[in-house]
């Protein structure tokens, strides 16, 4: 299996040492039947037939699957009408059908139809609420009577319960249940990512904070990319701490944690993350020992000392995980089956009292197999493991194969920033790490902060709203 991969991947395994990490990395892979009988019965169990790949780039020799979902969507529908040609009630099945002018079909529950009536007793028109409460709703109503406007097309329903319903037909047409509708949706909502390896270097995503602060392509572009690759390089930012207050008020909110609204990556004389020294620094994503942790992080360079190493290391955990997933499906489903307690604790400079604790996964999926974050910090990893003492071996196994493939030359960037730099990561799939430095001349400081995603999206919504792209 190893050897298959490798050469899959362009590599050829007689030219890797013994002593290599990738090759200490997969003499470890063991095919251990005992993992498949502890973990089988865990929801992260999925089934690798699901993947297909819906467009792939080439990562340093190794192509990447971009997206993750069963099948690339088909479009049936074709140019969309919102005009109805024909509506049946299907009572058996308790749903209304509407056959549209271009031959598509759509069939919609009357209880739904019934719990989103559109009309201003319903349904709010300036906070945009729905007034039904659920429990007046009942699952047996049925239409008594209806209606389409020959003009506009648009739907009357009279109901059982003595209600008129109102639908445009566009409205009825945008939430119709198809799995086009349904996909178009998710992507509204987290639109595919583009997985990557280290040939991105030699194409890192830009954006020039002066363009990001003034135009709304600019700003929507630049969400587009973090939300498509996780990192974003902001370029020619202004060499003070109030620049990436400038950068955030274009989008919203700050996420504070116990380090403060904002923080500075500089030695201390005494430290209370190892991030304030001059060690390396382990591949990593930032407060793993909340139980949300921030879904971006800033990292704005604002000194660049004259020193030996001090190099940022960047790496796509979600492409590693996937290639993980390919390679050893057992030891993917142990590090997204398996939770693991992460702790920080200690005094801020002002005086703050901390004891954060929180539980993940290595690797969490959602309900449909796809990846959705790796918190990985082998810094504040706890040594409470709450797992039973038979699991603890295979984890272990499991963890190293998939933090050697993260460290491998074809996965890892390394990116030592310029003053101006601002670093935009996705803190829940890029991981980041640094390389040790010995100071020579000058300082060095990154002055840093976090953003929740939910505000970033919002924000590319609106943007996407103004700009004539986003309808609904």
């Amino acid at each position: 299996m190893m050897s298959a991969y490798l050469m899959r991947s362009g590599l050829n395994p007689s030219r890797l040492g013994a002593g290599s990490t990738f090759s200490k990395c997969f003499s470890t892979t063991l095919r251990i039947s005992a993992a498949s009988s502890f973990f089988k019965n865990s929801q992260a169990s999925v089934s690798l037939t699901r993947y297909t790949e819906l467009r792939t780039i080439t990562t340093g020799n190794i192509k990447s699957v971009v997206g993750q979902r069963a099948e690339p969507a088909s479009n049936p529908e074709g140019k969309v009408s919102a005009r109805i040609q024909k509506t049946n009630l299907l009572n058996d099945e308790w749903m209304l059908e509407v056959q549209w002018e271009d031959g598509f079909r759509s069939k919609y529950p009357y209880i739904w139809l019934r719990d989103n009536c559109q009309c201003p007793s319903c349904f709010h028109p300036t906070s945009c609420s729905r007034r039904v409460l659920i429990g007046d709703l009942d699952v047996s109503i049925v239409p008594v009577s209806f209606s389409a406007s020959k003009d506009s097309g648009d739907l009357e329903i009279f109901w059982s319960d003595g209600h008129k319903g109102l639908y445009t037909s566009l409205w009825l047409r945008e939430r119709s249940f198809s799995e086009d509708t349904r996909e178009s949706r998710r992507q509204m909502r987290s639109p595919l990512r583009t997985l990557w390896g280290s040939d991105i270097l030699s194409d890192l995503p830009m954006a020039n904070f002066h363009e990001v602060l003034r135009e709304d392509q600019a700003l929507l572009e630049f969400i587009r990319k973090l939300e498509d690759l996780g990192l974003v390089i902001v370029r020619d930012a202004p060499i003070h701490q109030e620049a990436i207050f400038s950068l955030t008020n274009r989008l919203g909110y700050i996420k504070q944690t116990h380090y403060g609204v904002s923080f500075a990556v500089k030695n201390r004389v005494t430290p209370n993350n190892l991030a304030y020294t001059a060690d390396s620094l382990d591949m990593h994503s930032d407060i793993p020992y909340y139980e949300y942790k921030p879904g971006i992080q800033l990292l704005h360079c604002i000194s660049q000392a004259k020193c030996t190493g001090g190099s940022n290391n960047l790496v796509d955990s979600f492409s590693v995980a996937q290639q993980l997933r390919e390679l050893d499906p057992e030891k993917f489903q142990i590090l997204s089956a398996v939770p693991v307690d992460f702790i920080d604790y200690g005094v801020e400079e002002d005086g703050l009292n901390f004891y954060a604790l929180s539980q993940h996964p290595i690797i969490r999926v959602d309900e449909r197999g796809d990846i959705q974050s790796v918190t990985l910090n082998q810094m504040v990893r706890d040594s409470f493991f709450n797992v039973s003492v038979e699991k603890v071996r295979l984890w272990y196994e499991a963890m190293l194969t998939y933090s050697n493939m993260l460290c491998h030359p074809n996965n890892v960037i390394s990116y030592k920033m310029k003053e101006g730099d601002i670093i935009v990561l996705d803190n829940r799939r890029v991981l980041h790490g640094r390389e040790g430095f010995r100071m020579i001349e000058g300082t060095r400081e990154l002055h840093g902060c976090y953003w929740d995603w939910d505000m970033v999206k919002s924000c590319r919504r609106v943007l996407q709203r103004k700009l004539g792209i986003l309808k609904t």
